[in-house]
């Protein structure tokens, strides 16, 4: 059995090749890491934005800076890429 090599490529991309005389090569692409949107209405402001930093989310427009979270707008729960950006809004 031919022993596996890997190649250093894109963080989400994987290639290995079996043996370089035959030219076998393979390529795999890993799927980016999902993260679920939190719960972020009843919070203050500064509640949300730890919450979406801790969720490696990014705080959008916010409407209006007082009172709390009344809207958000990446519905609850919703599987995201790292790094979306989720916009709020709150009322006094």
């Amino acid at each position: 059995m031919a022993k596996l090599r890997s190649l250093n490529c894109a963080p989400n991309v994987i290639m290995t090749y079996s043996n370089p005389d035959q030219g076998l090569l393979e390529t795999k692409t890993i799927p980016k890491p999902k993260i679920v949107t939190p719960l972020l209405v009843g919070m203050t402001l500064a509640q949300a934005t730890n919450a979406l930093v801790s969720a490696s989310l990014k705080l959008g427009t916010v409407t209006l800076t007082t009172g709390p979270v009344t809207a958000q707008s990446v519905a609850v729960y919703t599987n995201v890429n790292v790094g979306t950006t989720v916009n709020i809004t709150l009322t006094a």
